[in-house]
C-alpha cells in the first residue's frame, strides 16, 4: 500500500476496493469516505510513523485507512474470527487477533495511538473499557481517537437486537454525559469535534447529533 495523506482515500477507487462485495453499496461507500476521512484522515500528522491499535477491527476498513494514512504498524482486536479473517485479507500488512477488546485494554499494548470508533455502543461495562483506555495513555498511547453513536439526556435508551448471530446482539448507546464523566474521574480530556464536510459529505441530514467524533488525552 502507497501512503498517501496528501490524498483523500476514495474506496470507490478500484485499488482500494478490497473488500467484499456486500460493503460495495453507494451508502457504505459514502459513510465510510466521510468516516475514514474524520477519524483517520484528519489525524494523518498523529498517525505518521506511529504503532496503532485498533479496538474492533470490523472488515477492515479503519485498520486500512491508519496505514494508508501512515501508520508504521497496526494491530486490530476483534471478538468475532469472520471479522479477523476478513481484516487479513484485505490488510495483509496488519496483525489482527480475535479476543474481547476489554481483556486487551486490561495490559499495556504499546499502541502510540488507540483508535475506538463504533465501538462503545456495541459494548457494556463503560467503567472496564475506560479502565482500560486510561492504561494505555498511562503507558505510553498519545491519544485515543474515534467516533461513538451516543443519546441525549432526554432520549430513550437504544437498544437494537440482531437475529443474525455473526452480529452483535444488542447496540447500546451511551448518555454522551457519561463519557465525558468517565473520563473526567480518570483524569482524561475528552474532546468532541465538529464532523468536517469540506472532503467528503456527511451520509445523512444532522449526521452529527447521534454520532459523536471524539479524541481522548491526558
Amino acid at each position: 500500500m502507497n501512503h498517501r495523506p496528501d490524498k483523500p482515500l476514495d474506496f470507490r477507487q478500484p485499488e482500494h476496493r478490497v473488500f467484499p462485495p456486500a460493503g460495495d453499496t453507494e451508502w457504505a461507500f459514502t459513510m465510510e469516505n466521510f468516516r475514514m476521512w474524520n477519524i483517520c484522515g484528519r489525524n494523518a500528522d498523529h498517525l505518521k510513523d506511529a504503532n496503532v491499535l485498533e479496538l474492533g477491527c470490523n472488515g477492515g476498513r479503519m485498520s486500512y485507512a491508519a496505514l494508508y494514512y501512515g501508520a508504521k504498524a497496526l494491530v486490530g482486536v476483534d471478538l468475532y474470527a469472520a471479522h479477523v479473517a476478513m481484516c487479513e485479507r484485505a490488510v495483509p500488512s496488519g496483525i489482527f487477533k480475535q479476543g474481547d477488546i476489554r481483556d486487551h485494554l486490561s495490559e499495556p499494548q504499546g499502541a502510540d495511538i488507540v483508535i475506538c470508533a463504533g465501538v462503545l455502543y456495541h459494548l457494556d461495562e463503560h467503567e472496564r473499557i475506560f479502565d482500560g483506555l486510561a492504561l494505555q495513555l498511562d503507558t505510553g498511547a498519545k491519544m485515543i481517537i474515534g467516533d461513538t453513536a451516543v443519546r441525549q439526556e432526554a432520549d430513550s435508551l437504544r437498544v437494537t437486537e440482531f437475529t443474525d448471530p455473526a452480529k452483535w446482539h444488542t447496540c447500546i448507546w451511551p448518555h454522551q454525559s457519561t463519557l465525558i464523566s468517565e473520563c473526567k474521574k480518570r483524569g482524561l480530556t475528552l474532546t468532541f469535534h465538529e464532523w468536517d464536510e469540506s472532503v467528503y459529505s456527511a451520509p445523512q441530514p444532522n449526521y452529527g447529533h447521534h454520532r459523536k467524533l471524539f479524541t481522548i488525552t491526558h
